[in-house]
């Protein structure tokens, strides 16, 4: 499941203000602590990997063994000429620029990206 406020989009999918309706209490609980755990980031990958992450890869932090996100989707990006991904990603490891890994600890270099996606890394 994904929540509006995870990818972004509450101030234009989501009335706080609105009657009764699905999901009104978890959108009433978002809107109460102010903040969702996780959010969509974009990633640039080390582009000297031949490979793509494949979905669900986890992505991890200072070599830390727990995952603190997973990778949606990833290709190579013809504008920008580097392979780039989409993910869910802890919100305390979302600040762009932040340096992660994806697959294992030591696995393939990723740096959070804002999104949209421009001017490359």
């Amino acid at each position: 499941t994904v929540l509006a406020p995870e990818v972004r989009q509450d101030s234009r999918a989501v009335s706080y203000k609105k009657g009764c309706y699905i999901g009104q209490e978890i959108v009433a609980r978002i809107d109460a602590r102010g903040h969702t755990n996780k959010g969509l980031v974009g990633f640039f990958l080390d582009p000297a990997q031949s490979a793509l992450p494949e979905h669900d890869a986890p992505v991890f932090a200072d070599g830390d063994p727990k995952p603190v996100g997973r990778i949606t989707s990833a290709a190579l990006s013809p504008t920008l000429g580097v392979p780039i991904a989409l993910g869910y990603l802890r919100n305390e490891h979302a600040a762009p620029g932040t340096q992660l890994t994806v697959g294992s600890p030591d696995g393939t270099a990723a740096q959070v990206a804002m999104l949209p996606f421009a001017g490359g890394k």
